[in-house]
């Protein structure tokens, strides 16, 4: 049987614990052993993704003023809020260990993360690409890159999820966008607290996860409790690179009249702004599975044509047809192109990130 190194860091700071994936997918070489790393961040912090401008996505004065720490990661994906009441879970393995299509590696490595969950009596469920659901919430993001010379993919269990800073921390464009981004954090993320009758402790979630691990990976568990020489340096490395300012603010998007929200694999929260007729109209919409839930313009003319839209399939055709309909019969507020613009900026910011 093949041997799997499993490292429990335990407490660590919030740079270890990005430090930890990134330092060893650096530091990998051919003799490195497929390595899981489990670890719990001692203070909270939000994680950026890599192609994310902060100035953007966050308040950073907020964070600054509250010693809120905010990294940026060398994967993809959107900001989340990382603290101690979750267990970050990083798995850093060779190429050939792991299936070849992304998806199918999410797969792979949520299985014992469900399967964990529903020991503990919460009906857990993946949900393409990324995620894991309990009815319709998330309860587990992942991320997957790879670093150096090692496929790296990372998750957490999430025992319990204090919204309230991370909110605070995110950066709105509007007021309707932060009242649907308040909505849709409430509605759709979801934690062990809330789901089980009674909450397990770390340890229990930690020893549990182990057990399925070395079960479904049909490996032999090498526990170890350190690393090499080599691999703390770039540990190290890899911390004092995500506390630079110029790593942080690495990425700018100036001028973009778009922002959006990943609220969800299913549920996302898209704002723009344009001329619809004389007026410059704010766009907020929520689409769930690809459909309009929740649709707010600064023009109040616009409330009969957003009646139309709600429930409606979040593409250009459907949409289209809809405004060309709406507009034979009455003398709306703008002209239905301007309409038709607005949305399909939407639509094709979707379409950048693989949805639709």
């Amino acid at each position: 049987m093949e041997m799997i190194r499993w490292v429990n860091a335990g407490k660590v700071s919030a740079w270890r614990s990005q430090g930890l994936y990134h330092g060893l997918g650096h530091a990998w070489n051919k003799d490195t052993p497929d390595t899981i790393v489990l670890a719990v961040p001692s203070d909270p912090y939000i994680c950026l993704g890599y192609f994310q401008d902060a100035d953007k996505e966050l308040d950073v004065r907020y964070c600054e003023r509250n010693s809120l720490p905010v990294i940026r990661r060398e994967t993809g994906g959107g900001a989340v809020y990382i603290d101690k009441n979750q267990l970050f879970v990083q798995w850093i393995f060779n190429q050939n260990s792991v299936p070849p299509r992304v998806d199918q590696r999410f797969q792979w490595f949520l299985k014992p993360m469900i399967e964990t969950y529903r020991f503990f009596g919460i009906d857990a469920y993946y949900c393409p690409v990324n995620d894991v659901h309990v009815d319709g919430k998330k309860i587990v993001g992942t991320g997957a890159a790879m670093i150096g010379n090692a496929e790296v993919v990372t998750g957490n269990f999430i025992l319990s999820f204090d919204k309230a800073p991370f909110f605070k921390a995110l950066n709105f464009p509007s007021s309707n966008f932060k009242e649907l981004a308040r909505e849709g954090l409430e509605e759709y993320m979801s934690d062990m607290g809330r789901e089980s009758h009674q909450m397990p402790e770390m340890d229990e979630v930690l020893n549990r996860y182990r057990k399925v691990c070395e079960d479904y990976l049909d490996l032999e568990i090498d526990e170890q409790n350190g690393f090499t020489d080599e691999e703390e340096l770039f540990i190290t490395q890899a911390e004092e690179k995500f506390k630079a300012t110029d790593w942080l603010h690495k990425v700018n998007h100036p001028g973009t009249n778009v922002h959006v929200l990943k609220i969800h694999a299913e549920v996302w929260l898209l704002w723009t702004k344009g001329k619809v007729g004389d007026d410059v109209v704010e766009l907020t919409v929520r689409t769930n599975r690809l459909k309009i839930d929740r649709l707010l313009a600064t023009n109040p003319k616009a409330n009969n044509l957003i009646k139309e839209l709600l429930g409606k399939s979040f593409n250009k055709d459907e949409l289209g047809k809809t405004i060309d309909s709406y507009f034979e019969g009455n003398m709306g507020p703008g002209v239905p192109e301007d309409w038709k613009n607005l949305l399909g900026t939407l639509i094709t910011e979707l379409k950048k990130r693989g949805i639709g």
